[in-house]
């Protein structure tokens, strides 16, 4: 845990949250062919390949939010949720 909120303090102030590596890829690899800076972290709440499916991913997320949204880094906050209910 303490290695977590290292991590959280070592941020950069704009983040977009992400819930997995599929997104955060995607992410990354529109910044590099549109040439955006690196000015934001693109990042996935805890690990999001063991947390059990997109369901606990997105619980993770929201329970985190209060935490990052204290924090005094944090200038701009994004969260990417895909809808993975193709249901309509």
């Amino acid at each position: 845990m303490a290695a977590r909120r290292q991590k959280l303090r070592q941020q950069k102030a704009q983040q977009l949250l992400v819930e997995g590596q599929d997104d955060q890829h995607v992410v990354w690899h529109l910044c590099e062919q549109h040439g955006l800076p690196e000015e934001f972290d693109v990042e996935m709440p805890g690990d999001a390949e063991d947390a059990g499916g997109i369901e606990a991913v997105v619980q993770e997320l929201l329970v985190g939010l209060p935490v990052r949204l204290k924090q005094r880094n944090i200038r701009t906050l994004g969260i990417m949720i895909w809808n993975h209910d193709r249901r309509r």
